[in-house]
Order: C-alpha cells, then structure tokens, then sequence
C-alpha cells in the first residue's frame, strides 16, 4: 500500500468536491431551472448559488446531468478528472483555513495532533454556500479539505482511476483499501464473496495478484496458523513455529504444499493486494 500514500492523501481533492455531490438530491431539484450562463466574473453559474470557473459550457451540462441522474460514481470521477473549481465553495474553505490557523496558533510543522484535532472541531462553520451542507461532513475530512487544496501536486491521474476500474474508481478504492488493509493481504474470495468482482478488476489492472501468480509462500498465508500447523504435521514437519510468516515459508520449500493448500481452496479463489 506505500505506492498509493499520496493518492490516498490527494483523495482529499475528492472529499473537498464531494462535498457539492454529496448532496445531489438538493442540487438535482435545482438545476433544471439555472440555464447554462455565459461567463461573469465570479465565474459561470451552475446552479442558484453556485458559480464554477475553469469549466466549458459543455462540461458544466455533462455534470448536471450526471447530478440530476444522482449518479454518485460518475459525479466523482468527472470531479477528480476535470477537477471543477466551485467559486463559493473556495471561497468559504479559505475562511475556513484563515480560522483553522488562528485557532491552531502555530505553524503547522510546530503543531500536535492533539492542536489540530482541536483547531478542527472549533471551527464556525455556519456560513456555508447555499446547497452546501458541511454538517454531516466528519472532522477527518473536514481537516483534509482544510490542509490540502486542488493546488497539491499529488494529483490523481487518468492512469490511476484507471487501475481502479475508471468511472468506478471511487468505490473500487474504498474497497480496495479496505482489503489492503487487513491483517491478511493474501485473501480467500470466492466466486459468491461481494468483493470478488473487484479483485478481478484489480487483477485485470495489475494491482492484484490472483492464484498461481502469487508466490507460494504467500498463497499459504491465506491460511489460519492453525490450518498452517496441520499442513506441518501432515508433511512430517517436526519444528516449532512462532507466527504464521515462518510456518509458511518452511511450508513453501516442501513438496506437497501446493497440493495440501488446493485440498482447502481453489487456487483461482486466491488473491493478493500490492504491498
């Protein structure tokens, strides 16, 4: 998981946005009456309220209609690949960062967690843009829009939303990182598991590893310690073992593992996330 740390930071970029979608039902019912208007200096409306600038009349019609279809996946990949910048919505984060760094009292370099934590959950945040609801938005993410911006050189890339299956990217990321993060990132999914049209995605893209192309040490990782022990003792094994690491790599050197582990699962109903 370290080759995607930046990504995951610059998903910030997202959450900042999010913010305008995650409330589509709300805008939905206001879009189809705010025609699409020539630019203005505050930018190019997009719905009451809401100007947005760096966006042709094409795209801003492109994302009221993905709005106005409530489409959540398609609204998030349209806002990380053409990144939109919502005039209001910049504007009030900016008072949002002023109070953030006066209530923090110190350059962040000098500042605990504890004092951003805090910084955070002081902040006023009863002016916000119409059709923008800030209260549901946790402090986690509040505190990501704040300390990054859509200047970060972090960018998420076509490249990227690709490897998570593009116009998905969004969801298939949340799960991803959700198996990534396991104790186990060798994992047992069969064909009925709820994610294991994802891991096939993830295999298509090369971020995942299925079956034989998992070395063998690995694939016996998947395995409880206990299961690992058995396997031990059936292969004639006499040693004491103290973690699941080393049980699997003496298994890996001897003949019979592989036909042992695919007596417990298939091998195709094996998967490993990248490190």
């Amino acid at each position: 998981m370290d080759e995607w740390f930046p990504i995951i930071i610059v998903l910030a970029t997202i959450a900042l946005l999010w913010v305008v979608g995650k409330y589509i039902s709300t805008l939905a019912e206001n879009l189809d009456s705010v025609p699409v208007a020539s630019a203005i200096p505050k930018g190019k409306i997009f719905t009451d309220g809401l100007h947005v600038s760096n966006m042709s009349n094409v795209l801003i019609r492109e994302a009221q209609e993905i709005i106005t279809r409530q489409d959540e996946n398609g609204l998030s990949y349209f806002l990380a690949r053409y990144r939109p910048q919502f005039v209001e919505l910049e504007e009030y984060l900016a008072g949002l960062r002023s109070q953030y760094f006066s209530k923090l009292g110190k350059p962040s370099s000098l500042a605990s967690e504890a004092d951003k934590i805090n910084a955070v959950n002081n902040l006023d945040l009863q002016e916000a843009p119409a059709n923008i609801d800030m209260s549901t938005i946790d402090s986690a993410d509040l505190r990501n829009m704040i300390e990054k911006t859509l200047k970060s050189s972090n960018k998420i890339t076509s490249e990227f939303m690709e490897s998570f299956g593009g116009k998905q990217f969004y969801d298939n990321f949340q799960v991803y990182t959700q198996l990534a993060n396991q104790q186990n990132v060798t994992l047992h999914i069969d064909p009925e598991h709820q994610y294991r049209k994802h891991m096939e995605i993830f295999v298509d893209t090369g971020i995942a590893l299925q079956g034989r192309k998992i070395p063998l040490k690995e694939r016996l990782e998947v395995l409880s310690f206990n299961q690992l022990k058995e396997m031990a003792s059936e292969l004639k094994v006499d040693k004491q073992f103290s973690d699941k690491s080393e049980i699997a790599s003496t298994l890996a050197q001897m003949p019979g593992s592989t036909v042992h582990l695919a007596m417990i699962y298939k091998q195709e109903d094996i998967f490993r996330t990248s490190d």
